[in-house]
């Protein structure tokens, strides 16, 4: 028996996942084994004189034909758990399967990504090694990183100089087995990765002076969890000499050390050579399959013989496969994945390489790069230019569906990317907002699942909250919008009661507040008060204060139709999405609560505090929107709806009102209000 055909059983054997033949042929079963409607795929040529659309039929259809090899890849492929499914399988009960042929050995499953594609065995370079459990290919690895070196410019560091503290900084020594100081421009790989349930060893004040030493690391190498070990043979292994890691390169019982890491954790990850992203697995013990000989699996792999020698594979991109993963779900992975020039991701048994120019792969399948916008986000936090407000609402809106385990980590583990674009704003942050932008990082949306507190952080912070926020406001310069649309001078009282102006624009803002709003009531007063009582500052957080219109709607429940149609020219109608009311019950605004949990009654009043104008009639009142924007002038003003609570407001809502509205508000009318917002 040849080499190939050894090779060529064993790879049926190990991936074809339990699609067996039946003993006795089904009626619809054809010679080769193929059903009758597979039969007419045509797997034995080169589909040139085929068509090009095939239907399976219903999912029914398929489980009533278990016996054909191809029917069996298509239901497995349906239920892959390496990638997320756009529908579920039972959507496929009333909506038929169908196949396209996308060449002579490239096919497509309709209910699967467009990217995802099922070819013919052959056509995937490198397939044997997972079917084999072989090591990687070192050359091949340092051969991308070469090329990327001398070619791609957009993968050079900084060279500095660096404005933040970096005498955290220390590796590992994967020559002498220690941890040891070294320069953040020296040439060091990164890893990235989840921590998990799994026992870590961390470097502590008690065990430092051996980890120091020399071999320290290899007289505790069975306490280190696997993915570190493997990270740390890698590297060895494709010629380099340092790797920096979270659990060994942080005193992680020192809160100065791991603070002063924490806020640095931008340049640790643009500064590496390269990073390593441990794809697979759900922690730290999960190894990195194939840096050691046998410890890949290809029982993962969907493939099929549908025809004697002719085997097929699924392949998924890349991205597909690192959205489903538990690394992806991390908060801390985020900004590492964000932050790296180059990164090298173990996922789905093999390997792949992306910088900010380009990518390969271990397995070569022909099939077209996708576009990621993440390495379009990496290059903006790698040299930022322009308004970098819009890209940090863009990358909020990812961060926040991530997890951690410590809900107190929510800002340090996006605090690297709030430096970056801080520094290059020459700015302070605010539980991770950009102070100048404060009042555009206030306007944040609930998905339409809502929002659940996260009460160590403020209400008014994207921070405070569990759950996926919205900063979708298009692409308009936020630093103009601030300095025309906004005339709150904010205010922050710390929990030591000291208080401070947030950012030095009060007489332009106060001249603002009386132009917009000084025929209403008295709007003079912008100090805040100095004296408090004790239960409002019974907070480890600062909190707001400041002067601005509070004015009272009421709510009314609408459904999507509706909401839709009356509110919403984006689409943004959530089940938690009201209508406001004036006080002749006529519509003048709408209202997204929060948190589903805390949603208020049909036609119950609410307080709602005037944040900035809204200059486009984007998505609010009535059924004519052009003639509303001439008669307000097409002004309209983001509302908060809030609460009270011993003398502490928090944020449970945002909408919008019309400017007409201030002329038709619930007793007691407009007020030029103190609010102290926690």
């Amino acid at each position: 028996m040849s080499a190939r055909k050894s090779l060529s059983d064993r790879f049926s054997k190990l991936l074809h996942r339990g699609s067996k033949h039946h003993d006795d042929h089904s009626p619809n079963e054809t010679r080769n084994g193929l059903c009758d409607v597979c039969s007419t795929i045509g797997f034995d040529g080169d589909g040139s004189d085929r068509k090009t659309v095939f239907s399976l039929g219903l999912l029914g259809d398929i489980k009533a034909r278990p016996w054909c090899p191809f029917c069996k890849l298509v239901l497995d492929s349906m239920q892959d758990e390496r990638i997320i499914h756009m529908q579920p399988i039972e959507h496929y009960n009333t909506h038929e399967v169908r196949v396209f042929r996308q060449g002579p050995k490239r096919f497509a499953i309709q209910p699967l990504p467009s990217y995802s594609k099922v070819l013919f065995e052959s056509e995937v370079k490198g397939f044997d090694r997972i079917v084999s459990s072989s090591q990687i290919d070192f050359e091949m690895v340092k051969g991308w990183l070469g090329t990327c070196e001398r070619e791609h410019k957009k993968c050079v560091p900084n060279g500095g100089p660096f404005n933040v503290d970096l005498s955290f900084f220390r590796c590992i020594d994967v020559e002498d087995m220690c941890i040891t100081p070294v320069p953040i421009t020296s040439q060091y790989v990164a890893l990235s990765y989840k921590w998990g349930e799994c026992k870590p060893f961390l470097l502590l004040k008690p065990n430092k002076d051996d980890l120091f030493a020399k071999d320290g690391l290899r007289r505790n190498w069975d306490q280190i969890p696997k993915t570190i070990r493997d990270a740390i043979d890698f590297v060895r292994n494709v010629d380099c000499r340092y790797v920096w890691i979270d659990q060994l390169c942080l005193i992680q019982d020192d809160d100065d050390d791991r603070g002063t890491g924490i806020n640095a954790m931008d340049l640790v990850y643009e500064q590496a050579h390269f990073t390593i992203v441990a794809g697979s697995g759900t922690d730290a013990d999960s190894g990195l399959p194939s840096v050691k000989e046998g410890t890949r699996s290809s029982s993962h792999q969907i493939t099929s013989e549908v025809l004697p020698g002719v085997n097929l594979v699924l392949r998924h991109t890349m991205q597909d496969i690192v959205a489903k993963s538990e690394y992806h779900h991390r908060g801390w992975t985020f900004q590492e994945w964000y932050l790296s020039r180059r990164k090298i991701i173990f996922i789905d048994d093999t390997i792949y390489f992306k910088c900010h120019e380009d990518s390969w792969q271990e397995l070569e399948d022909g099939l077209p790069v996708r576009r990621d916008p993440t390495a379009e986000q990496g290059q903006a936090l790698h040299k930022p230019s322009g308004d970098v407000y819009h890209l940090l609402g863009q990358l909020l809106n990812k961060y926040t569906t991530r997890e951690l385990k410590v809900p107190t980590d929510y800002v340090f583990a996006m605090a690297g990317i709030c430096r970056r674009l801080a520094e290059y704003e020459h700015c302070s942050l605010l539980f991770g907002i950009p102070t100048p932008a404060l009042d555009w990082f206030l306007l944040f949306y609930p998905n339409k699942n809502g929002l659940r507190r996260r009460d160590c952080f403020p209400s008014w912070a994207w921070s405070g909250w569990y759950g996926q926020v919205d900063y979708d406001y298009g692409s308009g310069d936020v630093t103009k919008w601030v300095a025309t649309s906004t005339w709150i001078t904010w205010y922050k009282k710390e929990p030591s009661s000291e208080l401070a102006m947030i950012e030095d624009k009060a007489e332009g803002r106060a001249a603002k507040a009386n132009e917009l709003f000084g025929d209403l009531c008295d709007v003079s007063r912008t100090e805040p008060s100095r004296e408090l009582s004790s239960e409002s500052i019974d907070k480890e957080y600062a909190i707001l204060q400041f002067w601005t219109i509070s004015a009272n709607f009421t709510l009314r429940e609408i459904g999507q139709e509706e909401g839709e149609n009356l509110l919403w020219s984006r689409g943004l109608w959530t089940p938690t999405t009201y209508e406001l009311l004036d006080r002749d019950g006529a519509n003048c605004g709408f209202v997204t609560l929060d948190d589903p949990a805390s949603t208020g009654k049909d036609h119950t009043n609410a307080e709602f505090i005037l944040l900035s104008s809204a200059e486009k009639s984007q998505g609010v009142a009535g059924s004519n929107l052009a003639t509303q924007a001439t008669e307000t002038g097409g002004r309209f003003f983001w509302v908060l709806m809030i609460e009270w609570e011993k003398g502490l407001a928090e944020r449970k809502g945002i909408g919008k009102i019309r400017r007409e509205a201030l002329a038709a508000t619930l007793d007691p009318g407009v007020s030029w209000k103190e609010i102290v917002l926690a």
